[in-house]
């Protein structure tokens, strides 16, 4: 909504979210594992958003062009989230590390689905991440966000197949 005035200046408009609304508040869980706890953003309700932010886009004379998210390593990731609270506690909630990577994954998907039901150019720099035998060196201390040799390779796919992408729309 922020930005809504400049879509008109540009053609195409690229579009990447979910790691964030997938997210939860890792406090709560370390002090209460046995409630339920929702993400940042509830699937449904992110789905919905993203659908409108496509449609928006488009009533805006721009072309949304949706990426998949970066993945995560769980692992890296849960050491992180949990430094300072109560990892058994999170881990209890979690039942195992790696649901943390289908969650994000479970996310990823509503980003596909979402591009397949509105007909939306997806990009997907996800599997240029995971064909790498070791995707984790593209991933900063964090295990979430792109270092810069991660980055480099989403510009490299970027560079690779926007014009195509463009082309088309």
């Amino acid at each position: 909504e922020r930005h809504l005035g400049e879509l008109p200046g540009y053609d195409s408009i690229l579009l990447e979210f979910g790691g964030n609304d997938c997210d939860f508040n890792w406090k709560e869980i370390s002090e209460r594992p046995d409630e339920e706890h929702l993400p940042n953003t509830p699937i449904e309700a992110f789905t919905e958003q993203y659908r409108e932010m496509v449609r928006t886009v488009r009533q805006k004379g721009g072309n949304p062009i949706l990426l998949t998210l970066p993945p995560l390593d769980a692992e890296r990731y849960f050491n992180w989230l949990s430094a300072g609270l109560n990892p058994a506690n999170i881990l209890k909630w979690l039942g195992d590390v790696n649901r943390i990577y289908r969650w994000h994954e479970y996310y990823n998907m509503a980003v596909c689905r979402v591009a397949a039901q509105l007909h939306a150019p997806l990009l997907d720099i996800r599997s240029a991440f995971l064909e790498r035998k070791d995707f984790r060196s593209l991933l900063c201390e964090d295990g979430i966000h792109p270092n810069e040799k991660g980055h480099a390779l989403i510009c490299a796919v970027l560079a690779e197949n926007l014009p195509a992408l463009l082309s088309e729309g």
